[in-house]
C-alpha cells in the first residue's frame, strides 16, 4: 500500500483496480513512439497504458477525507472494468479504516470513476456509503449536471440520493476544506474540477483529479484526454498545474497514475520531467 506524509497529514491510496488501456482510447494527439521512461511502471510490454483507479484517504486531525471514491459496485457500466469487487474493501481495511471513520468526500468532478462509490445499493435502493460524512461537490460541476441534455445515470445514481439524505454540500471552485486540504478551481475536464492541495508543516502535495490522466502528458502536456469537455481549456488548466507544481516542488499526487503515485515535476530548459518517488 502507498502512503505519504505532507507535515502533519497522512495520505493513503486506496486501490480499486488498475486498467491496462489502449492509448488511442484514452488520448488524441499522441506521440507516434511512447516514451520508453514509460515501461513498465506506467506502460506494459504490450503497449497499454496502466490507468489506476483509486481513492486516496487523507489524515488531518480528527477529520478522515476522502478524495474521489472510484466506481464503486452494482452501476452499470458503458465499457468492460477487470475488477476484483473485494480489493477496494481490502485495502480500505489495511489501511486501517472503515466506512464509518471518514468525515469528508470531496468529488474533484462527476464520472463514474471518481463519484460511484459515493453511494451503495443497500434492498434495491442507493444511500450514502459513508453514513457520517459530508460529501463536496463545486456549485458549477453540480450546476452543469444539471443542465446537461442527458445527465448520466451514473450521477443520478451517486448524487441524487446524497441530496436526499442532507449530506451534499456545493462549494465554490477555491475553497477550504481545513487548515491544511483546499479545492483549487482546474476547469476544462469538466466545468467545475478541482484538484485539491495539501500545504502543512511547509511542504505541498497535489492532487490532480483528471487534469493529468497519466504520467505521459507530464512530458506532453498537449496530448488530451478524449473525455474532457473542453480539451482546450485543459490544456491551458494542466500546463498551469504543472507548472505550479514544478516551481513549487510539491509533490504531484496522479489520481490516475499507477504505482508509483507520486513523484515530482522537475523543469530541465523548455521541458517538464517526472520523478517518481
Amino acid at each position: 500500500m502507498q502512503k505519504w506524509t505532507i507535515g502533519s497529514l497522512t495520505v493513503h491510496s486506496v486501490l480499486e483496480t488498475v486498467v491496462p488501456t489502449r492509448p488511442d482510447r484514452v488520448f488524441r494527439g499522441l506521440p507516434a513512439e511512447l516514451p520508453r521512461w514509460l515501461y513498465p511502471r506506467y506502460v506494459d510490454d504490450a503497449g497499454n497504458l496502466l490507468v489506476a483507479i483509486q481513492s486516496f484517504f487523507i489524515e488531518s486531525g480528527e477529520d478522515l477525507v476522502v478524495v474521489d471514491c472510484c466506481f464503486g459496485e452494482g452501476h452499470d457500466l458503458p465499457y468492460q472494468i477487470p475488477m476484483d469487487p473485494d480489493q477496494y474493501r481490502q485495502s480500505l481495511a489495511a489501511a486501517g479504516f472503515t466506512p464509518d471513520d471518514v468525515t469528508t468526500v470531496v468529488c474533484t468532478h462527476l464520472h463514474l470513476d471518481h463519484a460511484g462509490r459515493h453511494t451503495t445499493r443497500c434492498d434495491g435502493a442507493w444511500i450514502p456509503t459513508y453514513p457520517n460524512a459530508t460529501y463536496l461537490l463545486t456549485a458549477d460541476e453540480y450546476t452543469s449536471w444539471r443542465h446537461s441534455s442527458a445527465p448520466n445515470r451514473a450521477a443520478v445514481e451517486t448524487v441524487e440520493p446524497l441530496v436526499a439524505h442532507d449530506v451534499l454540500r456545493l462549494t465554490e471552485m477555491d475553497h477550504a476544506i481545513t487548515d491544511e486540504i483546499r479545492l483549487i478551481a482546474t476547469p476544462g475536464h469538466t466545468p467545475g474540477h478541482t484538484a485539491v492541495r495539501l500545504e502543512s508543516g511547509g511542504e505541498v502535495a497535489v492532487i490532480s483529479g483528471d487534469v493529468i490522466h497519466h504520467p505521459l502528458q507530464i512530458t506532453h502536456p498537449d496530448v488530451q484526454a478524449l473525455p474532457d469537455e473542453d480539451p482546450d481549456a485543459a490544456a491551458v488548466t494542466r500546463a498551469r498545474l504543472l507548472q505550479s507544481v514544478a516551481a513549487e516542488q510539491a509533490l504531484l499526487l496522479g489520481t490516475h497514475f499507477a504505482a508509483p503515485t507520486a513523484g515530482t515535476v522537475v523543469a530541465d530548459d523548455d521541458q517538464l520531467m517526472w520523478v517518481a518517488m
